[in-house]
């Protein structure tokens, strides 16, 4: 199973967002279960990069109730390794799962952050990607950043509204990490796959 990590120090604790996919046995060609995750301490920022993904189903490992969020923000009960599990549901080729150990450690010694909430859309993308932000993102000013698979910043925006959008078409084709950030910290990080 192809895995990609990228690592993000903070002041807090360490950030490692992690790829992971699966092709479905009970389907052929190309269509399969994906996900990222960025753990932050206690909680963990879920995306679903499942390709043709029509519905879906996160199951934490944790005993709370599914979840069929497209990008869920959970929250794990305590420190451990939690067996997560996503099920996606495809209109034309049927339904496939993957399932990845999730390490959470809690932040000890360090006020824990409260993470500024981001979302991206449409992700997969090809053209044009839209962002939208916690309100309190405008408050103090922010950046956002974008680096590809090799850690190199590609592109960097200040932030001064709750939405902005960005063409994407001059971007490779991969997977791309996303952190905005003030001056002192890390508020909120993803990914973004583009086709």
């Amino acid at each position: 199973m192809p895995r990609l990590f990228l690592l993000l120090l903070t002041g807090c604790c360490f950030m490692v967002s992690t790829l992971v996919q699966a092709q479905s046995a009970d389907t052929e060609g190309p269509f399969e279960a994906q996900f990222t995750f960025t753990s932050n301490c206690l909680t963990v920022l879920f995306n679903n990069i499942s390709s043709e993904s029509v519905a879906n189903t996160w199951n934490f490992g944790d005993g709370s109730p599914l979840s069929g969020e497209e990008d869920p923000i959970h929250e794990f009960p305590s420190t451990g390794v939690y067996e997560v599990e996503l099920t996606v549901i495809s209109a034309s080729s049927g339904q496939a799962s993957v399932q990845h150990e999730v390490s959470v450690e809690a932040c000890t010694g360090v006020e824990e952050l409260t993470p500024v909430l981001t979302s991206c859309y449409p992700n997969p993308t090809q053209h044009e990607i839209h962002f939208i932000f916690d309100a309190r993102v405008i408050q103090t000013p922010h950046q956002l950043q974008i680096f590809n698979a090799n850690g190199q910043l590609v592109r960097q925006q200040r932030i001064n509204q709750t939405t902005l959008s960005m063409n994407a078409s001059d971007f490779d084709a991969g997977l791309y990490y996303y952190q905005v950030h003030d001056a002192v910290q890390v508020a909120a990080n993803g990914t973004i796959v583009v086709q």
